[in-house]
């Protein structure tokens, strides 16, 4: 049985297939399976797929109708035959050791799970500079510090690329990927808060796209709206759990920054759309605080992307556009 089974959805990435599964099948790391699901592709990726599964055998591949990943991604948990599990998106790659390095580090620490920084890159691979957490290799969490670090800063954040898992925290806890969007932010959550065991690594050998036609960089009103209502919920349950500092944190630190992010690229939406956000995504919708308390529930926590200015400057904007009332 392999040490790792890795799912790498597909769905019309012939541009940037190629380098992912090459740099997947060549990993100094080769001790895993590889799932690839067609998620009703239109381009040429099932074919490229056909070619990788020809010639490897660790490649297994499967096609589906279009919106079924999720699904599929759920079944391969159950079904993984791997101790660990780990995913790739179809459009990123990885460093050479990578796997190699991340499944080291959980083994030497014994822990339940490994997450890596990584890298941002554009359409054409060129590094990107904007933030990226630096790590502190080999520091582990325990208890419930992996998901109060999850809720209080950028170093934990809500992907499931740059993670790898052991197989028995979903088994054990039953734990699946929801249909809705954003998938990721909901399902990390569950994941680290069963973890009693994490590492850190400042790895950057994970090399994520930014890419303007992916699902999550596409700007829409709805898509906007499901942000917000992913990090509502997600900090309303960390408060149930009994994380209320970090739950509050959570969530207004994300709900302040995702309208301040739509209002700084209104220019991206239509006029319709942008007009729709702010009929629909108002602040007193998501967080009913004053500015103040705004400011009193995010100093509770250091950031390393903002100062308290910026974020105060931050706060402004998001109260003068966004909330019902006009006035602060």
């Amino acid at each position: 049985m392999p040490a790792l089974s890795i799912f790498t959805p597909v769905y019309n990435a012939e541009k940037f297939l190629n380098q992912c599964l090459d740099s997947i099948i060549g990993q100094t790391f080769s001790d895993f399976e590889l799932v690839l699901y067609d998620d009703g592709s239109r381009d040429s990726s099932y074919k490229i797929c056909e070619e990788y599964a020809a010639r490897d055998s660790r490649i297994m591949l499967f096609k589906g109708e279009n919106g079924s990943a999720i699904d599929m991604m759920n079944q391969f948990i159950q079904k993984a035959n791997g101790k660990y599990i780990g995913f790739v998106d179809d459009d990123d790659f990885l460093a050479r050791d990578y796997f190699y390095d991340m499944i080291h580090l959980l083994e030497e620490k014994e822990a339940e799970c490994v997450v890596s920084s990584y890298t941002l890159i554009d359409s054409e691979n060129n590094i990107l500079p904007w933030y990226t957490p630096s790590l502190e290799e080999g520091t582990v969490l325990c208890g419930d510090e992996a998901i109060k670090r999850f809720l209080t800063s950028l170093d934990i954040e809500g992907f499931r690329w740059n993670k790898i898992y052991q197989k028995k925290i979903f088994v054990d806890n039953g734990i699946q990927f929801e249909k809705r969007f954003p998938t990721d932010i909901l399902g990390e959550f569950k994941l680290l808060s069963c973890i009693k065991k994490a590492v850190l690594s400042n790895n950057r050998g994970y090399f994520y796209r930014q890419s303007s036609t992916s699902e999550v960089a596409s700007k829409t009103a709805s898509k906007q709206e499901a942000f917000l209502n992913a990090y509502k919920l997600v900090g309303e349950q960390a408060i149930e759990d009994g994380l209320w500092k970090e739950g509050d944190f959570y969530k207004t630190w994300r709900v302040v920054n995702s309208l301040f992010n739509a209002y700084k690229s209104k220019r991206e939406y239509s006029i319709e759309e942008w007009e729709t956000i702010k009929r629909n995504c108002s602040l007193d919708k998501w967080i009913s605080k004053s500015a103040y308390e705004i400011f009193r529930v995010v100093s509770l926590y250091p950031n390393k992307r903002d100062s308290r200015f910026k974020f105060m400057i931050k706060t402004v904007i998001v109260c003068f556009v966004f909330r019902k009332r006009r006035t602060l």
